[in-house]
């Protein structure tokens, strides 16, 4: 679970409930590096899951992303691009060849 601190940092509380604080890796998705992918197609939220959004992006399958967070059934992630939002984690898979996996 990502908790804010008052001071605005990103803090994890994990399983055997331990804090970390101010960590340079994500949850799962790796360190920094865009190592999981899109595996059907799916959107793109940019609000929090729960909030009303009128629209969001599509993303086509194999689409790296790395992650940032999870809340709920959703992962927080960022695209190569820059881009954040947030995409149902059921969307999303470790990255593979081209070719090796089927969208759909």
């Amino acid at each position: 679970m990502k908790e804010l601190l008052t001071n605005g940092a990103r803090a994890w509380l994990c399983g055997w409930g331990l804090l970390l604080a101010s960590c340079a890796t994500s949850p799962s998705g790796g360190d920094g590096v865009y190592n999981q992918m899109v595996t059907q197609r799916t959107v793109l939220r940019t609000t929090s899951p729960g909030q009303m959004e009128a629209a969001g992006r599509d993303l086509e399958p194999g689409t790296r992303l790395r992650l940032l967070g999870m809340t709920g059934e959703f992962y927080e992630v960022e695209l190569t691009s820059g881009e954040r939002g947030f995409v149902p984690s059921r969307d999303v898979g470790p990255l593979r060849e081209p070719g090796s996996w089927t969208g759909g």
